[in-house]
């Protein structure tokens, strides 16, 4: 559980769960010169980097989460993959490390089928994201 609660100084990584925060000028406030950011959206990398008016030096991800996961799970649920394409940006976690992690939670709370088409939202995550 998160037991700290203060605002963000320095985000090494934003994660934009709708794309009509693109609109929010708040979206670059307290970030790191280097900045990552993880946008939900079927909108390129060169798109968001114009939009926030981006350096060289900012790492942009995207992906259609909200499509991925509606297809593999019949909800627009975008939080696996975007957490996916998190833990590949950051290097927090391996990536075969955090799918026996999901594998392992996931099994554990719901049916098999629904396990393995979460796991599925991860493994297109990593196929789909695209990087600028």
């Amino acid at each position: 559980p998160i037991k700290r609660h203060a605002g963000v100084t320095h985000a090494d990584v934003v994660v934009l769960m709708d794309a009509r925060l693109l609109a929010d000028p708040s979206v670059k406030k307290n970030t790191a010169e280097n900045v990552s950011y993880v946008v939900n959206t079927s909108y390129t990398p060169d798109y968001i980097k114009e939009k926030l008016n981006l350096s060289e030096t900012n790492t942009i991800y995207t992906l259609d989460a909200d499509t991925i996961a509606n297809e593999e799970i019949g909800r627009p649920l975008p939080n696996i993959p975007l957490m996916t394409v998190v833990l590949e940006a950051t290097h927090l976690l391996t990536m075969q490390n955090f799918r026996e992690l999901l594998k392992k939670t996931l099994s554990q709370k719901y049916n098999p089928e629904l396990a393995a088409a979460n796991i599925r939202t991860m493994e297109r995550a990593l196929s789909e994201a695209n990087r600028l």
